[in-house]
């Protein structure tokens, strides 16, 4: 049996693909504007204690989730764990990847096609600015998202 601490409210498994390679963007750490503009973010180092786990699997303690208000309506498939995890570790409480305990991620159920893409950076914004990020600082990194999402496109 694995043991998770008692101040843990989000445990996630490690997630790796049908291949067993490890699914990029499955925790990391919080987004900032350095971070995004950097694009540092795009390949955490494995981390125990990661600010936030992806929501594709994970375990979430009741009372902490009721606590926060559950997931935020606002976010629209993309982030809305992030999210989840920012205000979970808020109160107080952890998030824990549990990197034994194993998941495979089947790609392709929401297809990065130009819808998908849109939401995607609806929520980015979003969560940008729920966590505080300057207008300024989002207005850039706005236009940033735009242009490497269309840039990824032609190099692909």
């Amino acid at each position: 049996a694995l043991a998770v601490q008692s101040s843990a409210a989000i445990a996630a498994p490690r997630i790796v693909g049908p291949d067993g390679s490890p699914q990029v963007d499955a925790f990391g750490d919080f987004p900032s504007f350095r971070t995004m503009f950097l694009r540092t973010n795009r390949h955490p180092r494995e981390n125990l204690n990661p600010d936030w786990v992806s929501g594709a699997a994970m375990l979430v303690r009741r009372s902490a989730f009721e606590q926060v208000g559950g997931f935020d309506p606002a976010f629209h498939m993309y982030l809305e764990d992030v999210d989840l995890c920012r205000r979970i570790r808020d109160n107080g409480w952890d998030v824990v990847s549990v990197p034994a305990s194993r998941v495979t991620h089947m790609p392709g159920a929401s297809s990065p096609d130009e819808e998908s893409q849109k939401n995607y950076h609806r929520s980015l914004m979003l969560l940008l600015r729920k966590q505080g990020t300057s207008r300024s600082k989002v207005r850039l990194l706005d236009v940033a998202h735009k242009l490497w999402s269309r840039s990824s496109r032609f190099l692909h």
